[in-house]
């Protein structure tokens, strides 16, 4: 089964601010906050994929976006 993004594509990551293009992670950071990240930040402050601590989204079409881990 196919999980979609529904909620508004991200800009930005909302840790640096750096363009979210191709892929983003809907993650917990360690400080328990949840986030919209880009891929450095979500390895320097994510805990990591799965229920309760973030998933892992990929864009295969223009405003499309699909869940491929966690």
């Amino acid at each position: 089964m196919e999980i979609t993004w529904i909620s508004k594509s991200p800009k930005a990551c909302e840790v640096c601010e750096t363009p979210i293009l191709n892929e983003f992670y809907d993650a917990r950071l360690k400080t328990g906050q949840w986030a919209c990240l880009c891929h450095r930040c979500w390895s320097l402050h994510g805990v990591g994929l799965g229920v309760g601590r973030g998933q892992h989204f990929e864009r295969i079409e223009n405003n499309k976006w699909v869940k491929v881990d966690g």
